[in-house]
Protein backbone atom coordinates (compact mmCIF):
# COMPACT_ATOMS: atom_id res chain seq x y z
CA UNK A 1 0.00 0.00 0.00
CA UNK A 2 1.13 3.45 -0.23
CA UNK A 3 1.26 3.74 3.91
CA UNK A 4 3.85 0.57 3.61
CA UNK A 5 7.42 0.63 2.98
CA UNK A 6 9.35 -1.48 0.52
CA UNK A 7 12.96 -3.02 0.83
CA UNK A 8 15.49 -3.87 -1.94
CA UNK A 9 18.09 -6.00 -1.10
CA UNK A 10 20.34 -8.38 -2.64
CA UNK A 11 20.74 -12.00 -1.37
CA UNK A 12 23.70 -11.38 0.37
CA UNK A 13 22.46 -7.65 2.22
CA UNK A 14 19.89 -7.51 5.14
CA UNK A 15 18.37 -4.94 7.31
CA UNK A 16 19.10 -5.24 11.19
CA UNK A 17 16.75 -6.31 13.55
CA UNK A 18 17.34 -3.03 15.39
CA UNK A 19 16.56 -0.90 12.44
CA UNK A 20 13.69 -2.62 11.01
CA UNK A 21 12.02 -2.45 14.41
CA UNK A 22 12.56 1.11 14.58
CA UNK A 23 11.44 1.28 10.92
CA UNK A 24 7.86 -0.75 11.70
CA UNK A 25 7.55 1.19 15.11
CA UNK A 26 8.76 5.06 14.80
CA UNK A 27 7.90 7.91 13.51
CA UNK A 28 10.10 8.49 10.01
CA UNK A 29 9.63 11.92 8.23
CA UNK A 30 10.84 10.11 4.53
CA UNK A 31 8.05 7.58 5.37
CA UNK A 32 4.96 10.03 5.97
CA UNK A 33 2.85 9.55 2.91
CA UNK A 34 1.14 12.51 3.65
CA UNK A 35 4.32 14.35 3.36
CA UNK A 36 6.53 12.87 0.94
CA UNK A 37 7.18 14.34 -2.22
CA UNK A 38 9.24 11.21 -3.76
CA UNK A 39 11.97 14.51 -4.64
CA UNK A 40 14.73 12.15 -2.56
CA UNK A 41 12.62 9.07 -0.97
CA UNK A 42 15.16 6.53 -0.60
CA UNK A 43 16.56 5.47 2.70
CA UNK A 44 20.45 3.71 1.90
CA UNK A 45 20.93 1.33 5.16
CA UNK A 46 24.60 1.57 6.32
CA UNK A 47 25.35 -1.82 6.61
CA UNK A 48 28.17 -3.51 8.16
CA UNK A 49 30.58 -5.69 5.92
CA UNK A 50 31.70 -9.15 6.29
CA UNK A 51 33.83 -10.74 3.29
CA UNK A 52 34.00 -14.66 3.29
CA UNK A 53 32.81 -15.30 6.91
CA UNK A 54 31.16 -14.06 10.02
CA UNK A 55 34.24 -13.58 11.43
CA UNK A 56 35.83 -11.66 9.14
CA UNK A 57 34.49 -7.94 9.29
CA UNK A 58 35.94 -5.52 6.91
CA UNK A 59 37.11 -2.01 7.94
CA UNK A 60 37.99 -0.39 5.01
CA UNK A 61 34.78 -0.55 2.96
CA UNK A 62 31.40 0.72 3.61
CA UNK A 63 27.89 -0.12 2.05
CA UNK A 64 25.15 1.87 1.42
CA UNK A 65 22.79 -0.93 0.84
CA UNK A 66 19.93 -2.78 1.20
CA UNK A 67 17.75 0.64 0.09
CA UNK A 68 13.96 1.41 1.59
CA UNK A 69 11.55 3.41 0.02
CA UNK A 70 7.80 4.59 0.96
CA UNK A 71 5.72 2.76 -0.82
CA UNK A 72 3.52 5.50 -2.34
CA UNK A 73 6.82 6.19 -4.09
CA UNK A 74 7.67 2.83 -5.64
CA UNK A 75 6.14 2.42 -9.71
CA UNK A 76 2.78 -0.24 -9.37
CA UNK A 77 1.88 0.67 -5.43
CA UNK A 78 1.62 4.81 -6.79
CA UNK A 79 -0.12 6.97 -8.31
CA UNK A 80 0.43 5.71 -12.30
CA UNK A 81 0.35 9.73 -13.36
CA UNK A 82 3.76 10.18 -11.46
CA UNK A 83 5.30 7.36 -13.62
CA UNK A 84 7.99 8.10 -15.94
CA UNK A 85 7.26 6.18 -19.36
CA UNK A 86 9.94 4.07 -21.58
CA UNK A 87 11.54 7.15 -23.20
CA UNK A 88 12.53 8.83 -20.06
CA UNK A 89 14.70 5.97 -18.87
CA UNK A 90 17.30 4.44 -20.62
CA UNK A 91 15.20 1.58 -22.01
CA UNK A 92 12.37 -0.06 -20.74
CA UNK A 93 12.47 -1.55 -17.15
CA UNK A 94 15.95 0.64 -16.59
CA UNK A 95 17.18 3.53 -14.55
CA UNK A 96 15.83 7.24 -15.08
CA UNK A 97 18.09 9.67 -18.02
CA UNK A 98 19.55 12.20 -15.97
CA UNK A 99 17.08 14.98 -16.27
CA UNK A 100 14.69 12.46 -14.46
CA UNK A 101 16.60 12.32 -11.39
CA UNK A 102 17.59 15.17 -8.30
CA UNK A 103 21.35 14.36 -8.06
CA UNK A 104 22.27 14.33 -11.84
CA UNK A 105 19.80 17.12 -13.07
CA UNK A 106 17.70 17.99 -10.42
CA UNK A 107 14.66 16.90 -12.35
CA UNK A 108 15.01 19.55 -14.97
CA UNK A 109 12.72 17.36 -17.64
CA UNK A 110 10.14 16.43 -14.97
CA UNK A 111 6.96 18.74 -15.50
CA UNK A 112 6.88 21.61 -12.80
CA UNK A 113 3.56 21.21 -12.07
CA UNK A 114 3.32 17.97 -10.86
CA UNK A 115 3.00 17.85 -7.20
CA UNK A 116 5.23 14.55 -6.55
CA UNK A 117 8.74 13.85 -8.30
CA UNK A 118 8.66 10.30 -10.18
CA UNK A 119 7.94 7.10 -8.92
CA UNK A 120 11.14 4.33 -8.80
CA UNK A 121 11.38 1.33 -9.99
CA UNK A 122 14.19 -1.56 -8.79
CA UNK A 123 17.08 0.06 -11.06
CA UNK A 124 16.32 3.27 -9.39
CA UNK A 125 16.39 2.02 -5.88
CA UNK A 126 20.07 0.91 -6.68
CA UNK A 127 21.46 3.42 -8.67
CA UNK A 128 20.21 6.85 -7.69
CA UNK A 129 21.49 8.59 -5.25
CA UNK A 130 19.91 10.87 -2.84
CA UNK A 131 17.88 10.24 0.26
CA UNK A 132 18.81 9.55 3.59
CA UNK A 133 21.21 7.59 5.65
CA UNK A 134 20.81 6.74 9.18
CA UNK A 135 24.03 5.85 11.20
CA UNK A 136 23.67 4.66 14.33
CA UNK A 137 26.82 5.52 16.14
CA UNK A 138 30.30 6.92 15.20
CA UNK A 139 32.88 4.36 15.97
CA UNK A 140 36.28 4.66 15.79
CA UNK A 141 37.84 1.21 14.66
CA UNK A 142 36.12 1.65 11.28
CA UNK A 143 37.71 4.00 8.69
CA UNK A 144 34.43 5.51 7.91
CA UNK A 145 32.97 6.34 11.68
CA UNK A 146 30.05 4.68 10.73
CA UNK A 147 28.28 2.42 12.80
CA UNK A 148 25.64 0.27 10.86
CA UNK A 149 21.67 -0.54 10.58
CA UNK A 150 22.23 -3.00 8.72
CA UNK A 151 24.63 -6.18 7.02
CA UNK A 152 26.77 -7.67 3.77
CA UNK A 153 27.40 -11.02 4.06
CA UNK A 154 30.28 -10.67 0.74
CA UNK A 155 31.76 -13.67 -0.93
CA UNK A 156 30.48 -16.35 1.57
CA UNK A 157 31.74 -19.75 -0.40
CA UNK A 158 33.14 -22.96 1.45
CA UNK A 159 36.07 -23.27 -0.50
CA UNK A 160 38.72 -20.82 -1.69
CA UNK A 161 38.56 -23.00 -4.88
CA UNK A 162 34.95 -21.71 -4.89
CA UNK A 163 35.91 -18.18 -3.99
CA UNK A 164 38.33 -17.89 -7.32
CA UNK A 165 35.57 -19.02 -9.39
CA UNK A 166 33.40 -16.24 -8.59
CA UNK A 167 36.10 -13.51 -8.77
CA UNK A 168 37.22 -14.81 -12.05
CA UNK A 169 33.50 -15.04 -13.50
CA UNK A 170 31.63 -12.63 -11.79
CA UNK A 171 30.70 -8.75 -13.14
CA UNK A 172 34.25 -7.89 -12.48
CA UNK A 173 36.52 -10.28 -13.24
CA UNK A 174 39.74 -10.97 -12.37
CA UNK A 175 40.94 -13.22 -14.56
CA UNK A 176 44.15 -14.63 -12.87
CA UNK A 177 42.41 -14.85 -9.90
CA UNK A 178 43.73 -19.20 -9.71
CA UNK A 179 47.13 -17.80 -9.76
CA UNK A 180 46.74 -14.85 -7.15
CA UNK A 181 47.55 -15.24 -3.32
CA UNK A 182 43.90 -14.27 -1.93
CA UNK A 183 44.88 -10.77 -0.20
CA UNK A 184 45.82 -10.28 -3.54
CA UNK A 185 42.57 -10.68 -5.82
CA UNK A 186 40.85 -8.09 -3.52
CA UNK A 187 42.38 -6.25 -0.31
CA UNK A 188 39.53 -7.37 2.27
CA UNK A 189 40.07 -10.76 1.66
Amino acid sequence: TPDDVGILTDADETVSRDFLRAVQSCDFPQFDAETENCDTPKVAVASMVFEGSPECMTVTRKWMHPDIILGKCIEGIGDDSFKLTDDERHRPFAWRKPKFTKNKGNYSGWPKEKTTYPLWNAADFRRDQGGFKFIFEDVSYLRFRMGHTGFHFHNFFDTTQQLRKKYRTYGHPVPQADNMTISEIHPDL
